[in-house]
């Protein structure tokens, strides 16, 4: 996805004035899609901004190589509390936007912040095949169905409803489009295992041995039904994402 989100702005960087850009990326984790940008435009300043403390250092060590790109500790429900209104060419956030509980602030927190003719550019996920497998082998060992997160990354897989949000913040010319990729991961030092249990290792390891024991007899169950072997490595296709473009209006 940060490739996509890069093409867009690329795409897009014309009808920003100078072409020296102000981009802000909200939820940027451990630094991207920020760090890809930056690099990209080296001309241009990147704030990557996160709301978690561990998320925030990550980022700062990435910046630390990357001279225009600049990272700070903000939620993106709180946008207006440190930036002006007008002040990004773009915003940006990969897989994000699923984590607040009040999501129609953050669209309208990013709509505050963007110039007049700025564009959010935004992405989530339609169907996320590795958190499929992590839950239906942890169902496997409790015995029982889960519960849904409050923080389920698949809460915005209703294209409808991700339009809706942007549309009702106030953002014109919203498109969306729809995009696949494969998760390839090493065959090596166990790394299938610790893929399909990421979501789910502190409650295996809460369980005991057991637990894990019946963790991996259910993942060679599900094999055929993810994953594709790929000389040394494995392959789940079919992931989905949205990825959705959409402007301030001038």
């Amino acid at each position: 996805p940060w490739q996509q989100i890069l093409d867009n702005v690329m795409g897009k960087k014309n009808n920003c004035g100078d072409g020296t850009l102000a981009i802000l990326d909200t939820a940027s984790g451990p630094g991207e899609p920020a760090a890809t940008l930056a690099r990209a435009l080296p001309g241009s300043t990147v704030i990557s901004t996160d709301c978690e403390d561990t998320m925030v250092e990550k980022a700062e060590k990435v910046a630390s190589k990357i001279r225009n790109m600049i990272v700070r500790k903000i939620d993106m429900t709180e946008l207006s509390s440190a930036f002006a209104p007008d002040t990004f060419d773009f915003v940006t956030c990969c897989l994000g936007l699923v984590y607040p509980s009040d999501k129609a602030l953050a669209f309208s927190q990013a709509l505050q912040v963007l110039k007049p003719g700025g564009y959010l550019i935004a992405v989530v996920w339609q169907d996320f095949r590795l958190l499929t497998l992590n839950k239906e082998i942890l169902e496997f060992v409790v015995g029982e169905k889960l519960p849904v997160s409050e923080r389920n990354p698949l809460c915005l897989e209703d294209e409808a409803l991700f339009r809706s949000l942007a549309e009702h913040a106030g953002f014109a010319k919203v498109s969306t489009s729809t995009h696949t990729f494969p998760f390839i991961i090493s065959a090596e030092n166990d790394m299938l295992l610790k893929a399909a249990t990421y979501k789910t290792s502190s409650k295996l390891d809460e369980l005991g041995d057991d637990a894990w024991e019946k963790a991996k007899e259910r993942l060679k169950e599900l094999l055929p039904k993810y994953i594709d072997k790929q000389g040394e490595s494995y392959s789940i296709p079919g992931n989905r994402y949205t990825l959705m473009v959409s402007k301030k209006i001038d």
